[in-house]
Parts: structure tokens; C-alpha cells; sequence
């Protein structure tokens, strides 16, 4: 009866140790895929950058395109002004 006794206690000092432990690792574990999932969402966030740089870029060239044709408009405007005020 009293082994009986003292095996229980025995064994829950284990168990605690072992459970202790145990939930170290599954809060290691926890955080090792917290940390994946912010490495996906900034490489996620790198591509959405570079997407939106190669936009602006795009609108940049189609802004200077736009000028160019309207200078190019504005200067045959006043080339043909020039001729029929003559």
C-alpha cells in the first residue's frame, strides 16, 4: 500500500516534467510557423512591390509617350498657324 502510494506521486512529478517539457516544444513549434508564415507574407509583399514599381514605371513611360505626342501635335498646330497668318 504505501509503494502504491508513493508511485502515484512519483509519477506525477514526471508527468508534470514531461508535460513542462512538451509544451515548450509545441510552443517552439508554434512559433517556428508563425515566423514561416511572416517569411511567406513578406516575400509575398517583396513581389507586390516589384509589381507595383514596374507599374508606375509603365505609367511613367506612357506619361512621357503622351507628352512627346503632345508637344509633337502643338508644334505642327503652330507650324501651320505660322503659314496661313503669312
Amino acid at each position: 500500500m504505501k509503494s502504491s502510494a508513493t508511485s502515484p506521486t512519483r509519477n506525477s512529478s514526471v508527468t508534470g516534467a514531461t508535460l513542462s517539457s512538451a509544451g515548450k516544444d509545441v510552443q517552439n513549434f508554434i512559433d517556428l510557423l508563425e515566423a514561416r508564415r511572416a517569411a511567406e507574407k513578406a516575400y509575398d509583399v517583396a513581389k507586390v512591390d516589384e509589381r507595383v514599381n514596374r507599374a508606375v514605371v509603365a505609367a511613367n513611360r506612357a506619361t512621357n509617350a503622351a507628352r512627346l505626342a503632345a508637344l509633337g501635335c502643338a508644334e505642327t498646330n503652330a507650324s501651320q498657324c505660322e503659314h496661313t497668318e503669312h
